[in-house]
């Protein structure tokens, strides 16, 4: 199912993010589509954070319990503390610490 707006998109108070995690299964010829609800979810997503910090929108499948902890790893840091989504994700979170 594609999420949507049952509105128009709400707007966002400065100062609020929201992030995103899509857990999905495996996908099926039919019946779902993983990387059409994903881009979808970005798309609507990107279009509220006008403003404020960017959000993050992770994905992991329903039975890859240690690619699930590891996205809810990254939205442990204060969102304006954390650097941009495109720099953190596909990096082991120890390459990420500072010296």
């Amino acid at each position: 199912v594609v999420p949507t707006w049952a509105s128009d998109p709400p707007r966002l108070p400065c100062g609020l993010c929201v992030d995103a995690i899509y857990s999905h299964d495996k996908e099926q010829q039919g019946v779902n589509c993983p990387q059409e609800v994903f881009c979808c979810l970005e798309e609507q997503l990107d279009g509220l954070a006008q403003g404020v910090p960017q959000a993050y929108i992770l994905e992991a499948r329903a039975t890859n319990i240690r690619k699930f902890q590891q996205a809810m790893a990254h939205l442990l840091a204060h969102p304006r503390q954390r650097p941009q989504q495109q720099q953190v994700v596909g990096r082991p979170l120890w390459e990420l610490s500072g010296p």
